[in-house]
């Protein structure tokens, strides 16, 4: 898809005046570079805050002025935003396109260190994009490294639970089988990326071999 095709088709989700669905899931790290996925279960005002969060990352990262290209067209410009189609050969999210998502395993607090990152689910009937945030050191406030506080009714408190932070970013955005990328490094270190444009490297290696 181009850039036209796409943001007009992210449109139709986020911009049609309705209001849009939202759930939030985590993402797990599996064996290798590979990743789960586990339903958070949220109560309606996070949802909301969640939602406006995803707008805005969107309208601000992928719909003002960005350049649009292809993932192995390298440039130097900050509103990059590389357009990736999976394949056969490489499809990180193919499970995103999946019905067993509605299957998945609810989050649970005992696997708060095995967080990869965070996926939000926009949808609008059964229209769907999905913004993923990679989760990094400072997402998660471990309770055993600060005391952490909060006031209630004048009063403060510990807080002694781990807990996780959720950013104003979006280093991917998914949409059917095309990946919209602001950060190539995250899919380089944590879903095959590199691997697979190797071995792309070397099979063209291969082909031209044969030719000679």
């Amino acid at each position: 898809m181009n850039k036209q095709e796409i943001t007009s088709k992210i449109k139709e989700i986020t911009e049609t005046g309705a209001v849009c669905g939202v759930d939030v899931y985590v993402c797990l790290k599996g064996e290798e570079q590979g990743f789960y996925i586990e339903k958070m279960i949220s109560m309606n005002s996070l949802k909301d805050r969640i939602r406006s969060i995803a707008l805005e990352i969107i309208n601000t990262q992928y719909l003002q002025d960005e350049v649009y290209c292809d993932i192995l067209d390298v440039i130097d410009n900050k509103k990059a935003v590389y357009v990736l189609e999976q394949s056969d050969e490489y499809k990180p999210f193919a499970l995103l396109n999946d019905d067993s998502m509605d299957e998945v395993f609810n989050f649970d607090e005992k696997d708060i260190g095995n967080v990869l990152g965070f996926l939000f689910k926009i949808n609008l009937n059964s229209k769907k994009l999905f913004i993923y945030q990679q989760a990094y050191v400072g997402s998660r406030l471990q309770a055993k490294n600060n005391l952490r506080i909060i006031q209630k009714d004048n009063v403060f408190e510990i807080v002694d639970k781990e807990m996780l932070k959720i950013d104003k970013r979006g280093e991917l955005l998914i949409l059917d089988n095309t990946i919209l990328v602001r950060n190539v490094k995250v899919l380089q270190d944590f879903f095959g990326f590199q691997v697979f444009v190797r071995n792309q490297a070397q099979s063209v290696i291969s082909k031209l071999e044969e030719l000679d």
